[in-house]
């Protein structure tokens, strides 16, 4: 239902993405990872968004490679619920394998490669799963 809705605002598709989940996983304390940006169109839509202390609902990450230099997934930020939403998995050879890496920490059970975009969540209590999701509004 969160993703498979008419797009939103935003050419970007992680931005789309983004615009959905907020919502849906009723995010609220968010934090940004390296050079990315959460558009100010969003942040404006969503007020009660906030960067505030951890454990984070969200994580905002430009490309998997930063995400493994700026944020542990080990560290006490992430609760069992948080979204990591990781944009850029297909935008070099290195930020692919840095994307594979991540899904293959035993500190993400779940992994979505959405093309565009990757989420992991830390779902401790699931077993370890990895989609592969082609949405037709994304290509």
């Amino acid at each position: 239902q969160c993703l498979y809705t008419k797009p939103r605002k935003h050419v970007k598709p992680t931005m789309d993405i983004l615009w959905k989940s907020i919502p849906y996983f009723h995010v609220v304390r968010s934090k940004v990872v390296g050079d990315a940006r959460i558009p100010q169109e969003i942040l404006q839509a969503y007020p009660k968004l906030k960067r505030g202390p951890p454990p984070y609902d969200l994580l905002y990450c430009g490309t998997p490679s930063s995400f493994n230099r700026n944020e542990s997934p080990t560290h006490s930020s992430l609760h069992n619920h948080t979204l990591v939403l990781i944009d850029g998995i297909r935008d070099s050879q290195q930020e692919m394998r840095q994307w594979r890496e991540l899904c293959a920490q035993e500190d993400f059970h779940v992994s979505i490669d959405l093309f565009h975009c990757g989420i992991l969540f830390p779902r401790r209590e699931q077993e370890k799963q990895h989609f592969t999701l082609k949405l037709k509004y994304l290509r």
